[in-house]
C-alpha cells in the first residue's frame, strides 16, 4: 500500500486537489454567507489532504486553521454569541503566523500565511461583495504560491477562482449600484 501511494502520490494529490477546487467554485457562485462558508469548510478540508500529500506543511496547517476558522465562522453567521467575539479574526491571523514557526520550509511559506490572514478577514465580512473583494489578493498569492510548490489543482483553482469572483462582481454590480444610490 506504501508503494502504491508513493508511486501515485502526485496523481492522488492532484486528485484531491481538484475535488477540493470544485468546492472552491461553486462557493463563489453562491450568495448567501452561510452556503460559502460551508462549501469553503468541505474545499478547505480537501486542500489541506492535498498539501499533506504534496508535502507542503505550511500550506497544510494553514488549511487545518482555516477549516477550525470557517467553522468558528459559520456559528457567527447562525447567531451563537462565542462565535461573535471581535478578537477571533486576530487570534486566526496569528494561530497562522505561529503555526507558520514550526513548518517554514521557504520563502515561499509567507505568501500562505499573508492568504491566510486575509482570508481570515474576507470570511469575518457579513458583506459577500467585501468578503470577494477581500479574497482576490489572497487568491493571488496562493495563485504564486501553487506554482512556486508544484500544485497543479491549486494554479487552477486560483485562476479560476478569481474569474469565478470576477464573475460575480460584475454580475452583482449593477444591485450594489442601485444600493448605494438609494
Amino acid at each position: 500500500m506504501v508503494e502504491f501511494f508513493n508511486a501515485h502520490r502526485d496523481i492522488i494529490a492532484q486528485s484531491i486537489g481538484f475535488i477540493a477546487m470544485g468546492c472552491m467554485i461553486v462557493s463563489y457562485q453562491s450568495k448567501k454567507h452561510k452556503t460559502i462558508i460551508l462549501l469553503l469548510i468541505i474545499s478547505t478540508t480537501f486542500w489541506s489532504l492535498h498539501f499533506l500529500v504534496l508535502g507542503s506543511l505550511t500550506a497544510f496547517f494553514v488549511n487545518i486553521l482555516s477549516v477550525f476558522r470557517l467553522i468558528v465562522y459559520y456559528f457567527h453567521d447562525i447567531g451563537k454569541k462565542w462565535a461573535s467575539y471581535k478578537a477571533i479574526p486576530w487570534i486566526f491571523g496569528i494561530a497562522s503566523t505561529f503555526a507558520s514557526n514550526f513548518t517554514w520550509a521557504g520563502p515561499s511559506d509567507i505568501l500562505v500565511v499573508i492568504a491566510a490572514i486575509l482570508f481570515t478577514y474576507a470570511n469575518w465580512q457579513q458583506n459577500v461583495r467585501r468578503l470577494k473583494y477581500v479574497s482576490i489578493p489572497g487568491a493571488m498569492l496562493w495563485l504564486i504560491y501553487n506554482v512556486v510548490n508544484g500544485s497543479i489543482a491549486g494554479v487552477i483553482n486560483e485562476i479560476l477562482v478569481l474569474i469565478s469572483i470576477s464573475i460575480y462582481l460584475i454580475r452583482t454590480r449593477e444591485k450594489a449600484v442601485d444600493k448605494l444610490t438609494e
